[in-house]
């Protein structure tokens, strides 16, 4: 019972920091990105360097990581946002952000609750 509390608390802050916050600075469609392609490759000979020759080509592992992938950047990229997002409620920038920290302490609260509690 307590966990299905934890994922509907978690959905609904997830669902009002999305109606919150504003759209990408750049957004992207995700399905055509040949910057990340190598057209001097062809399809045939290796797929995997077409379609991600570029990308392989401009991003370097950072130090201390092991790999670095799309779902590295996406996970720092969102811990970012996160960070930024309970920051400013703590400075009171405005009362809505200020709403979503206390939700996401409150989802902490309960995760290490259910965690303590063995369920």
């Amino acid at each position: 019972m307590l966990n299905f509390r934890v994922m509907a608390l978690g959905f609904i802050f997830a669902f009002a920091t999305s109606l919150g916050t504003a759209a990408a600075s750049d957004p992207q469609d995700m399905n055509s990105r040949e910057v990340d392609m190598d057209g001097s490759v062809k399809p045939g000979d290796d797929f995997y360097r077409y379609a991600n020759g570029g990308w392989l080509k401009t991003v370097a592992i950072p130090s201390g990581h092991p790999t670095y992938d799309t779902r590295t950047m996406l996970n720092e990229q969102t811990a970012q946002r996160v960070r930024e997002l309970i920051q400013g409620a703590a400075a009171g920038e405005d009362g809505s952000r200020q709403a979503r920290a206390a939700a996401w302490r409150s989802l902490h609260r309960l995760v290490r609750l259910s965690y303590s509690a063995g369920a």
